[in-house]
């Protein structure tokens, strides 16, 4: 069953990435993705910060380097 925040983050990666999934899996990482360098990377975060109404610290931000991380971050904040 996808939640709410799956539904954004995947709509989040289709806009930023082109991502052509249904779903995204957990361990999908930088490495995976076409295109998330550093650069998309700020690009990604600011856009989570606006769909998810956070402010990320730095620490933070430099974790998020997979979905895991992602979603356990935005669910630790949300």
């Amino acid at each position: 069953m996808q939640t709410e925040l799956d539904a954004k983050l995947l709509q989040i990666f289709r806009d930023l990435f082109r991502f052509p999934g249904e779903s995204l899996e957990p361990n999908l990482s930088m490495q995976d993705v076409d295109g998330w360098d550093s650069m998309q990377h700020l690009i990604l975060i600011g856009e989570l910060e606006a769909a998810f109404g956070v402010r990320l610290s730095t620490n933070e931000i430099l974790a998020m380097t997979s979905v895991a991380e992602i979603k356990r971050v935005l669910t630790a904040r949300t």
